[in-house]
């Protein structure tokens, strides 16, 4: 058996887990169009599909928080490392995309017109720093997806603090849910903060994100007794994945008038456990040996950053390229189309830089590091996009 065999029968790969990653990622960007086209054209057909979808950008959050833990339980670091591993993932192709967003703003001497928030205003010094950071002042990013980031960032500065205070995984999502619970506490407090800080502090999908470090800690403890148990009987994983599949209708079904869902927690109970679930599903599956195996799949999972950050360019450039054409229709056709196309344009772009532009950085990164003889980065199948 080779040294790569033997690590991965070690630590099975999480194959279900990246499809989940991509297919989230997609919808997010069909999503997007359908926002994009909406400022044109009726957008309730997109709207209407995406409503029944059991894989929401809830289900992003709970991922990552799932994906942290798993990682951290099987090889376990240090708080530094965790941190500039991430700083690393993250940042440099999200600064690039930034300067884009700022250049193109300057040029236009606006924001962008469809998938940005257009206010007229000039790009100040103020906006750009923000952004640069991911601070929350009350504007949305340049880059506009990026505000998932800064809830990301909430995540892994609470896993930092768990690091550097606890040894066990256990203990691990013990303060890290506990710091994440002092952040909503402080952000629902009288404290005279900022409203951005305010709403990033209390949002439901930092609360998933801790939802899925708990998942996370709990498959990792049971991984070996659930895969020798569901590897025989594997019908209770189908039972769980049937159940994230409607959990789109149960949740229509239990969820309250907007006027009535005045108890704390609602939108945890009614959009992150169904997140949960479906997370919690597709790794029983892998568990039950049931798991997606394609050679695609890893290659088409490792861009979906690269995707998610460029997308909002490309939606705006084919919504102008066919207002330039001046392509026209009924709604029936032309609200399928643009989606169809940027859909598919973002991800060939999201591709096309991954290739030229990620990976020859990380590859830098990483070649500089290994100069000044640091821990190597975990495997890749185990990392979190954004």
């Amino acid at each position: 058996m080779t040294t790569a065999q033997h690590q991965s029968k070690r630590t099975p790969a999480l194959q279900n887990i990246q499809a989940l990653r991509l297919l989230a990622t997609y919808r997010v960007v069909v999503f997007h169009a359908g926002c994009v086209i909406g400022t044109q054209r009726d957008p309730e057909l997109v709207n209407a599909v995406l409503a029944w979808s059991p894989v929401r950008l809830d289900t992003f959050f709970v991922m990552s928080g799932f994906i942290v833990m798993v990682a951290l339980g099987r090889r376990p670091t240090s708080a530094r490392e965790f941190l500039r591993r991430r700083v690393m993932r993250l940042m440099p192709l999200y600064w690039l995309a930034t300067a884009l967003a700022s250049s193109l703003s300057l040029l236009t001497h606006s924001s962008f017109r469809y998938i940005f928030v257009d206010t007229g205003e000039p790009l100040t010094w103020q906006r750009l720093v923000c952004s640069s950071l991911l601070l929350p002042c009350g504007r949305e990013p340049l880059v506009y997806p990026a505000w998932t980031l800064t809830l990301e960032w909430l995540l892994y500065l609470s896993v930092g603090v768990a690091l550097a205070t606890t040894k066990t995984n256990g203990t691990r999502v013990v303060v890290t849910t506990t710091v994440v619970a002092l952040m909503v506490a402080l952000g629902s407090s009288d404290m005279d903060l900022a409203p951005g800080v305010i709403e990033m502090l209390t949002h439901t999908h930092l609360m998933e994100a801790a939802l899925g470090a708990v998942l996370g800690a709990c498959f990792v403890h049971f991984e070996a007794r659930w895969r020798g148990y569901l590897s025989e009987r594997p019908a209770p994983a189908y039972v769980l994945a049937a159940l994230a599949l409607g959990s789109p209708v149960i949740v229509t079904w239990l969820e309250p008038p907007d006027d009535s869902a005045t108890f704390a927690g609602s939108e945890l109970l009614f959009c992150g456990v169904p997140a949960a679930l479906v997370v919690l599903a597709v790794a029983l599956l892998e568990c039950a040996d049931r798991s997606v195996r394609a050679p695609w799949l890893s290659v088409q999972a490792d861009a979906t950053y690269s995707v998610y950050l460029i997308h909002p360019f490309i939606l705006d450039a084919v919504m102008s390229l066919a207002q330039y054409l001046h392509i026209d229709g009924p709604d029936a056709f032309v609200v399928p189309s643009y989606v169809l196309t940027a859909t598919c344009a973002s991800i060939a772009a999201g591709h096309v830089i991954h290739r030229r532009v990620e990976r020859p950085i990380a590859q830098a990164l990483s070649k500089y590091v290994s100069r000044r003889a640091v821990e190597p980065d975990p495997p890749r199948v185990l990392e979190h996009t954004g």
